[in-house]
């Protein structure tokens, strides 16, 4: 079926961008060793599931614990979350590991 110049040249345009990012994503990301997590959507991460799930919050994080571990990653309007389940790893994660840039506090304006 043969479309308007109109029609063709606006699909063009409406595709076009969905395309470069795609593309972008795939060629030019790092790629991060991240725990793993539920899959999310493209722009509002996985806030869907806990609104989509009868079960409650606290109960969603077990199943996620069971299904990924003790260290869960999660996605909200793009910003990366791990989610730790267990003290033991907090611990070695932000205690062992992290102290030194953990500890310090932020300067202030004011002096």
């Amino acid at each position: 079926m043969i479309l308007p110049a109109f029609t063709e040249s606006f699909l063009f345009y409406i595709t076009l961008p969905f395309v470069m990012y795609f593309f972008y994503n795939y060629m030019f990301k790092k790629k991060y060793n991240l725990p793993p997590g539920p899959k999310s959507w493209p722009i509002v991460g996985s806030i869907p599931d806990p609104y989509s799930s009868p079960l409650s919050y606290k109960r969603l994080i077990e199943d996620w614990r069971e299904k990924y571990g003790d260290i869960i990653l999660f996605k909200r309007f793009g910003m990366n979350f791990v989610y730790v389940n267990d003290y033991k790893q907090g611990y070695k994660a932000f205690v062992q590991t992290f102290s030194k840039e953990l500890s310090g506090r932020p300067l202030n304006s004011v002096g």
